[in-house]
């Protein structure tokens, strides 16, 4: 699993996402398997981030909605704050993407709620 997550994290480099995704899912099944549920969270962020980087912003959430999931179901502070981050930029990505469109606005509200829900864990 380790190594599928540093081949992910080469290929993102590279730009070659659909390696990546090969890999960060594999690292994902890995841990599914292991029954190792905030690394299966934390690769799911992986392959959301992966998605994101491609455009794909609604693939991207449900990974990201996995991985907040996960990071509540733990009660671990630190990847919960992570993952309202993480789906934060992503309706902000989503919408510069989307700049003009009538969802532009939806998705920076969005990405304004998912902000100030990782900040008021920040504070906590």
């Amino acid at each position: 699993a380790e190594i599928c997550n540093k081949l992910g994290s080469h290929y993102t480099n590279e730009g070659k996402y659909q390696e990546a995704l090969k890999e960060f899912r594999q690292e994902s099944n890995i841990y599914l398997e292991l029954d190792k549920k905030m690394d299966y969270g934390r690769a799911s962020r992986m392959i959301g981030e992966t998605f994101m980087n491609m455009g794909r912003y609604s693939d991207a959430l449900k990974h990201e909605e996995v991985y907040l999931k996960t990071a509540k179901e733990e009660n671990d502070m630190l990847e919960l704050q992570r993952a309202y981050a993480t789906i934060g930029r992503c309706y902000l990505l989503r919408g510069e993407d989307e700049s003009g469109s009538e969802d532009t606005s939806a998705n920076v509200k969005a990405a304004e709620k998912a902000f100030l829900k990782s900040l008021i864990i920040c504070k906590e």
